[in-house]
């Protein structure tokens, strides 16, 4: 046999072939203790990169999900101004209080008429024929609703599927945020003002309630910017505050406005 081919034992003292003892030293390992030495030392830094490169792909798929249906939606075509240009208005409270006293009354007994819509008309019937796409009138302004994608579900509605108009900003948040301070011409106002209603699904209102962004956003995740942006601006407008989950939720939701925030600030 080949002697250059044998592996002879290693031991703590070797001896020369003259028999002189040899010290151990660093280089006195034999390639086989330097491999495992090596290998052992490889294998946590191969399951480290493996965790990352994980965490990476979590993480695109996560920003994919929550970034692209808003980059790429199509919202509403009646807009509003960006989350820089009216949040910096708008007083933030670390929560909302419950002002006992609200009656849906008190903000108007009923919808304001709007004569210029046509006789007997009211606000309500005027955002029917400004939102939805083929709403006539007909007799005693009654309206023969057409169709309109719903901004918060994103879906065809009118005809058989049940619209309302529904206050973005929440008449009875509204009373709880400072409008039971308000006289009854500036709560009537408010009430009937064409910047705060918007026709939605029958269901979807019911499920919106009197909540704020904070506690609920449109299902139709696309729209949920333009929704924040309207909140703000009718918040803005009648110096109502939001809460600071509210405002965290609106932000988190308009990625496209962070660059104005991050300057205005």
């Amino acid at each position: 046999m080949n002697d250059d081919h044998v592996r002879r034992p290693h031991s703590r003292h070797q001896v020369s072939p003259t028999g002189d003892a040899i010290s151990p030293g660093r280089n006195s390992r034999s390639p086989r203790c330097g491999s495992r030495h090596q290998f052992d030392h490889a294998r946590p830094r191969g399951v480290a990169v493996w965790w990352i490169d994980i965490l990476v792909i979590v993480t695109a798929g996560y920003l994919l999900w929550w970034v692209l249906p808003v980059l790429t939606g199509s919202p509403p075509a009646d807009q509003a101004p960006r989350l820089y240009d009216t949040i910096s208005s708008v007083r933030v409270v670390p929560q909302r209080a419950t002002v006992i006293g609200y009656e849906r009354s008190l903000f108007g007994h009923s919808w304001a008429t709007s004569p210029a819509t046509g006789p007997g008309c009211t606000t309500r019937e005027r955002e029917l024929v400004r939102q939805m796409n083929g709403t006539r009138l007909g007799t005693g302004c009654r309206p023969q609703p057409g169709t309109v994608v719903g901004p918060y579900t994103g879906t065809v509605i009118g005809g058989d599927n049940p619209v309302e108009l529904d206050h973005i900003y929440p008449l009875s948040a509204a009373w709880d945020m400072g409008a039971y301070s308000w006289d009854s011409a500036t709560r009537h106002r408010f009430a009937n003002d064409p910047a705060n209603l918007v026709v939605v699904q029958k269901k979807a209102n019911r499920d919106k309630s009197d909540s704020l962004p904070g506690e609920w956003m449109p299902p139709q995740r696309a729209h949920r910017c333009w929704y924040a942006r309207r909140v703000a601006a009718v918040a803005a407008a009648y110096d109502l505050p939001l809460t600071t989950t509210d405002i965290r939720v609106m932000v988190t939701w308009c990625p496209t406005d962070w660059i104005g925030l991050v300057f205005l600030r």
